[in-house]
């Protein structure tokens, strides 16, 4: 139902944009199916979010779809390095590892 609207991932925000067009078809949508727009954006959102996720690891280290699932369910935006990143605990300690560092391992 939602296939055709996808936005506009921003680089600089790391945040899915929607156009006004694509906004008013998401209300029109939404309230069609008795959904609320928030949710509906947000769900579009995380699908915008996975998509690039999955475009930047490729084939890389021959990750399984679910692998690669549950890296975009952890991954959050580095405005500053204009990547994902996820949390990562390493000789026990905190920090974050870009999602692209995934083929190293």
């Amino acid at each position: 139902m939602f296939n055709d609207i996808t936005g506009t991932f921003n680089r600089k925000t790391g945040e899915t944009e929607f156009s006004w067009y694509e906004n008013r078809m998401i209300a029109a949508r939404a309230q069609a199916l008795g959904m609320d727009m928030g949710e509906v954006k947000n769900m579009l959102r995380q699908s915008s979010k996975q998509a690039d996720i999955n475009q930047r690891l490729g084939n890389l280290g021959g990750l399984k779809a679910s692998d690669k699932t549950a890296i975009g369910n952890n991954a959050t935006w580095n405005a500053e390095k204009r990547n994902w990143e996820v949390s990562v605990l390493q000789n026990g300690e905190r920090g974050t590892m870009s999602i692209t560092d995934f083929a190293k391992l």
